[in-house]
């Protein structure tokens, strides 16, 4: 009885909170979600929604990841044959959809480009696929280890699906990557379209934004460095660059004044020195601190652990608190907001 006195008390407390936070949004705006300087918590980046628990990028799990206390829910944005941005990772489809299922899409199976490690596989390429073609898909659970429960019961968002999602919420924002910018400009340019990736988003933000009658906060992202400095000619929303190895950073200087900040693999400030080795901090965070650089961190996971935190998520968790980085990207946003609460009633 005492137990379920204590977690219906829980409840209540998270049910003012989230209407608070709503309350706070609205009075304030987006400007109060920024954070800057050492003192201020870290952002909660609810990597592809609440994918630790849902199929990434399901609007379940973007739903799941405002329940769970994030600031930003990130989305990946890829376009579909028909150039319709929808929100999903990878260019191939196998791994997250059902499409091996779907006789009449076997046709359009083609060898990968190998842009990101995926070898030279036949799959199914985004791009190949009509939207009408892809509301037909059904996505699943990408990891092993991870509930297969709520396969097949949500389809491929667009990205006006996923912005709605944000906007129904005044305490989150929108943390967005353009995918394979290069790529899709490429094709459009011997399309003879007069298209671009970078512009095709900032339209759909815009158009949203007047829709709705109000902005919300965005960030965007990108592993490709051209891609952003475009952007920073075309609208003033933070830019992030992404890095997942120590050599894209080299010529980071040279773009410091038109980036918000840097988004880096977490072995990349923590490299782990063999299988049960001791973090040693290499110092990265430091110099993009020393830039007046945002260090934005991937990928927190409490189902796949490096061995020095076994078992222990707010273990690792607090070895990169410590370090001073601006935001942690996770797969499970209620840990991280729970080991954030803990640290902030110290």
């Amino acid at each position: 009885t005492k137990l379920i006195l204590l977690d219906s008390l829980l409840q209540e407390i998270m049910n003012n909170r989230n209407i608070l936070l709503i309350i706070w949004g609205l009075m304030v705006g987006p400007a109060a979600l920024k954070r800057s300087g050492k003192e201020e918590r870290p952002l909660i980046i609810a990597h592809r929604g609440y994918s630790g628990k849902y199929p990434e990028h399901s609007i379940k799990a973007y739903e799941a990841g405002i329940e769970a206390g994030a600031d930003y829910i990130e989305c990946d944005v890829q376009f579909t044959k028909d150039s319709v941005p929808v929100c999903h990772h990878n260019y191939w489809l196998s791994e997250t959809t059902d499409i091996a299922t779907k006789t009449d899409l076997q046709i359009l199976k083609k060898k990968l480009l190998n842009i990101e490690s995926e070898g030279r596989r036949p799959d199914w390429r985004i791009w190949d696929l009509t939207f009408d073609q892809i509301k037909t898909l059904r996505l699943k659970q990408a990891r092993e280890k991870r509930s297969p429960d709520f396969n097949g019961m949500f389809s491929i968002p667009t990205l006006d699906d996923f912005l709605n999602v944000v906007y129904s919420s005044a305490a989150v924002g929108a943390y967005i990557e353009l995918k394979n910018p290069a790529i899709y400009n490429r094709m459009w340019r011997q399309a003879k379209t007069n298209q671009t990736a970078e512009r095709h988003l900032l339209n759909v933000l815009e158009r949203t934004k007047v829709e709705k009658g109000r902005r919300i906060p965005v960030i965007l992202q990108s592993f490709e460095m051209k891609s952003l400095m475009k952007l920073s000619k075309m609208t003033d929303l933070p830019l992030v660059f992404l890095s997942w190895e120590d050599h894209h950073l080299k010529d980071i200087h040279c773009f410091k004044e038109k980036l918000y900040g840097v988004g880096i693999w977490k072995n990349q400030s923590i490299p782990l020195d063999g299988s049960f080795g001791s973090p040693d901090p290499s110092g990265l965070v430091e110099q993009l601190h020393g830039m007046n650089l945002k260090v934005h961190v991937y990928t927190f996971r409490n189902d796949e652990l490096p061995n020095p935190y076994l078992h222990d998520p707010y273990a690792e968790l607090d070895q990169f608190y410590r370090l001073g980085v601006d935001g942690f990207f996770t797969d499970h946003p209620e840990t991280l907001d729970s080991f954030l609460q803990c640290k902030s009633s110290k």
